[in-house]
């Protein structure tokens, strides 16, 4: 499965992590908690909501695809901790910054042209053989 098609999270949604709502991550989660982990997670309503809005005030439409890469690319789990709603907290922006940067290259990696340039512009292929 590719990263952009539909997670079970998403289907049982309705829509993709992009358009997600702040009131659309806590039932995400919890889905793919338990599709990763076997068990349910339990939330805190009122705290984990208010970290969601941050999140989404902060990172506005890739705050959702943040929370799908911490279950996609690594299966739930960050360092030894697995997954808990206050990874997203202000707090830990520095990390939540490096998760959005892996997520965003990964991403654009995928994204190559597939057609080639007859321009002597760059194409963004050599443009990222260049950046590496």
């Amino acid at each position: 499965m590719s990263f952009l098609d539909l997670d079970i999270g998403e289907n049982l949604i309705g829509k993709k992590a992009s358009q997600f709502e702040v009131n659309d991550f806590m039932p995400y989660t919890m889905e793919m908690f338990k599709n990763q982990f076997g068990f349910r997670f339990v939330p805190d309503p009122l705290k984990d909501r208010a970290i969601y809005q941050w999140l989404k005030k902060t990172y506005g439409p890739d705050s959702g695809n943040i929370v799908k890469w911490v279950f996609y690319r690594h299966k739930g789990s960050v360092n030894g901790d697995n997954f808990n709603v206050t990874m997203f907290q202000s707090a830990h922006k520095w990390w939540i910054d490096g998760i959005f940067t892996e997520m965003k290259v990964a991403t654009v990696k995928k994204a190559k042209p597939t057609v080639k340039s007859s321009s002597s512009f760059m194409t963004l292929e050599d443009m990222l053989k260049y950046a590496s």
